[in-house]
């Protein structure tokens, strides 16, 4: 594992050992054993080598039992209903704090491709039970009704999570950090679809468009904004 790696040979270091320790503790409670325990011993020997022992007590491994997902959004509640997705948490199957992780970032895919371009991880939470004694615990999976936004005063305001459709689209074919505030000589309207450049058009309108997998009314999908992306970067290949 990646926090038991030393370069050999090496100082021993009363530091580095208990930190080790501490490491391999935590992982340990990523994997459901929240009571787990580790030792460490140094053995030191007469001609100045010596070794370090970890003693681990990991316990019983926790299952996770009534699983209770509350959404508090109406719109993301309507989105998550629709889309028949089951979540990946699963009652008496033993906690995995990456199953957790999984799970949140599917979930954050799926409001991002149906109009929520601007939901994450920040609205979501999963709140367990660690001191139960029956090595089980209930799992409270929250999704929040708003969002904090900060205003231009510097103070945060709530806003209620909205479905979005992309209003223009704008296609600037020669951008450059150096010249993004120079006026554009030469524009193209394709389709609803604006093209721009700072010179003349190196592109015809018609032949970048098949690149674009994002159209102006519809409904925003982060995975139509990042193919349209790399499309258009294959473009400069």
């Amino acid at each position: 594992k990646w926090f038991l790696k030393y370069e050999e040979p090496e100082i021993i270091s009363d530091f580095r050992i208990n930190n080790t320790a501490n490491n391999l503790e935590a992982y340990y409670k990523t994997q459901g054993y929240f009571k787990a325990k580790v030792n460490s011993v140094i053995n030191r020997y007469k001609d100045k080598k010596a070794t370090a022992s970890y003693y681990i007590s990991p316990g019983n491994a926790t299952s996770l039992d009534t699983i209770n997902l509350k959404i508090e959004s109406p719109v993301l509640d309507s989105i998550f209903k629709t889309s028949e997705r089951e979540i990946l948490l699963k009652t008496s199957e033993q906690y995995k704090d990456q199953v957790f992780r999984k799970e949140a970032e599917k979930m954050v895919k799926l409001f991002r491709n149906n109009g929520i371009y601007n939901f994450n991880e920040e609205a979501i939470g999963f709140y367990v039970d660690s001191t139960r004694t029956d090595n089980k615990t209930n799992v409270d999976y929250i999704v929040a009704k708003d969002r904090l936004v900060e205003t231009e005063r510097g103070t945060y305001e709530t806003e209620s999570f909205k479905v979005h459709k992309i209003r223009n689209i704008n296609v600037i074919t020669d951008y450059t950090f150096a010249r993004k505030d120079d006026d554009y000589k030469d524009t193209v309207n394709f389709e609803g679809i604006k093209y721009l450049a700072h010179d003349k058009l190196q592109y015809k309108a018609k032949y970048l468009s098949q690149s674009l997998f994002i159209k102006p009314g519809r409904v925003y999908k982060d995975t139509l904004r990042r193919l349209t992306r790399n499309h258009l970067k294959s473009l400069k290949n």
